[in-house]
C-alpha cells in the first residue's frame, strides 16, 4: 500500500473500493495511508513529495490545441516532457476558435463549442479517442446551447459547460452537463452572476468559476463554486486581484489562478486558493505577463501554455515549481503561437505521428 497513489485518485473510489476493502480495515498501516490520501485530496493537508502522491513520469504528455494569432488553426500539437519537444497530432475535423478542452479517462479528448468564421457558435462536440490506430476526431452529441468563449471541467467523468456568449455576444449565465454514461446533454442551475471571460477549474469534485468582467465591462474579483451533488452555486472567498482572461489550474490540492488583465493591465501576478482554509495566497511572479493562456498540471509542476501579450500570440510556456516558488521558461516552444489555446494532459499517445 505504500507504493500505490491513493491520492491520484478519487475520494468516491477511495471510500467505496479501498476503504471498504477487508484486508485494508483490518491493517493499521494500510488504514493510515487511506486517511493521508483523503485529507490531501479535501486540501486539508499537503503531504511531502512521495510516491503515493507523486504521478509516474513519462506516460503522460500536454496536448494542445486552438487558434493561432491572428487567424485560425486546426493543428493539433504535444509536449512530451521526456524529450521535451513538441509533436504535431491529428488535425481538428473544423477551423475554429473560442472552444474549450477537456479529457476523461486520459484518453478520451472533448473539443466542445466555440464558433467558425461566418457561422454561428458551435453547439456541436468532437471527440478524439487517442487510443484508436489511427486516432481521429469524430462528432459526438451536441450541446443543448450554442457557445463561445465557455468554460469547461470533468467531475466524475461528466463534462460541464458553463456561460459563454451567443452568435449575438450576449453574455450566458447557463450551465449544462454531458452524462458520459447516457451520452446526452441537459441543462443544470445557472450561475449567480453573470460574467464574460472567465476561467474554470476543478478541485475536490467541484467546479470553480473565477473572476471575468461584469456586465460594466469591470473585471471581477469574485469566485463561485458549483456543487453537483446538489446542482447549486455557492460564492466562495474572493481573488486579491480582479482578473479576466486569467489562466486557471490545479496543483497538490489547490486552485492556481495565472495572470490575466485587471482591466486595463496585463498582471504578472499569480495566486492559489486551498479550500480547507478559505484563503486566497500569493506567491511568484510569472515572468511573462499574459491573458487567455490555458494552465495544467503534469509531474508535480504546473504548465502555462500560450496565450497572448499586448501585441500578439505567444508560443512561449512557462511552468511553476511548488517546492521552490519559482517559475522558468520551458527552452521548447510551440511550433504556433497560440492565443486561447485549449490544454489537457493525455496518457502518451502511441499511434500519433512524430513530426
Amino acid at each position: 500500500m505504500e507504493h500505490v497513489r491513493l491520492a491520484l485518485t478519487s475520494k468516491d473510489y477511495i471510500r467505496k473500493k479501498v476503504a471498504k476493502d477487508t484486508l485494508i480495515k483490518n491493517c493499521l498501516e494500510c488504514k493510515r495511508y487511506v486517511f493521508e490520501a483523503l485529507k490531501t485530496l479535501k486540501g486539508e493537508e499537503l503531504i511531502p513529495q512521495s510516491i503515493r502522491n507523486r504521478p509516474r513520469h513519462g506516460d503522460k504528455v500536454i496536448l494542445v490545441v486552438g487558434e493561432l494569432q491572428p487567424g485560425l488553426s486546426k493543428s493539433l500539437e504535444y509536449f512530451d516532457p521526456m524529450t521535451e519537444k513538441w509533436h504535431f497530432g491529428p488535425e481538428l475535423i473544423t477551423n475554429h476558435r473560442r472552444h474549450s478542452l477537456v479529457v476523461i479517462k486520459h484518453n478520451l479528448v472533448f473539443d466542445v463549442g466555440g464558433y467558425e468564421i461566418g457561422l454561428s457558435p458551435f453547439r456541436c462536440v468532437h471527440m478524439l479517442d487517442i487510443t484508436e490506430n489511427p486516432p481521429r476526431w469524430q462528432l459526438t452529441d451536441d450541446m443543448v446551447v450554442e457557445r463561445q468563449f465557455l468554460g469547461v471541467g470533468v467531475i466524475n467523468d461528466n463534462i460541464y459547460a458553463v456561460g459563454g456568449s451567443n452568435d449575438r455576444y450576449e453574455d450566458l449565465k447557463s450551465a449544462e452537463v454531458f452524462d458520459f454514461n447516457t451520452q446526452k446533454w441537459r441543462m443544470i442551475s445557472s450561475m449567480n452572476t453573470l460574467r464574460s471571460l472567465f476561467t474554470v477549474g476543478v478541485l475536490n469534485d467541484l467546479l470553480y468559476v473565477v473572476g471575468g468582467f461584469d456586465q460594466s465591462l469591470q473585471a471581477l474579483n469574485t469566485v463561485e463554486c458549483y456543487n453537483p451533488s446538489t446542482n447549486m452555486w455557492t460564492p466562495v472567498a474572493n481573488m486579491r486581484e480582479r482578473r479576466s482572461c486569467a489562466g486557471v489550474g490545479v496543483l497538490n490540492g489547490e486552485l492556481y489562478v495565472v495572470s490575466g488583465r485587471n482591466g486595463s493591465d496585463f498582471l504578472s501576478s499569480v495566486e492559489k486558493y486551498r479550500p480547507s482554509t478559505g484563503v486566497w495566497t500569493t506567491i511568484a511572479d510569472i515572468h511573462l505577463p499574459r491573458k487567455y493562456a490555458d494552465v495544467v498540471a503534469l509531474n508535480g509542476l504546473l504548465y502555462v501554455v500560450g496565450g497572448m501579450n499586448q501585441t500578439s500570440g505567444l508560443n512561449s510556456v512557462e511552468c511553476y515549481n511548488p517546492n521552490t516558488n519559482t517559475w522558468a521558461m520551458v527552452t521548447a516552444k510551440m511550433n504556433i503561437d497560440r492565443c486561447l489555446p485549449g490544454v489537457v494532459v493525455i496518457n502518451r499517445p502511441k499511434h500519433f505521428t512524430t513530426c
